[in-house]
């Protein structure tokens, strides 16, 4: 069994506010879960209203598998016009 976890560190530049934000992670973070099928959630920066670290996991018996899965969170995540990526890691488990 693999386990990858992908942590990633955003900015959404053009949020004036922690509703702002909210209303976009919840956005985002949704349609990760529903696309991907993986659990997802903000870890920190919660009281930042331009800044926020985000993590999602991923279980499969097959490595490569998992790796695909979290590479394609953070491709689309990178599309997302509302948000910038500043940092991402890949860790498995």
């Amino acid at each position: 069994m693999t386990i990858g976890v992908l942590t990633v560190s955003i900015e959404i530049p053009e949020s004036g506010s922690l509703k702002d934000k909210r209303r976009t992670l919840r956005s985002m973070l949704d349609g990760l879960r529903g696309k991907y099928n993986i659990s997802a959630a903000e870890l920190d920066r919660q009281d930042s209203w331009n800044f926020s670290t985000i993590g999602a996991a991923c279980i499969s018996s097959d490595k490569v598998f998992v790796n695909r899965v979290l590479d394609s969170v953070v491709g689309r995540i990178r599309s997302n016009p509302r948000v910038v990526i500043l940092d991402y890691a890949i860790e498995f488990v």
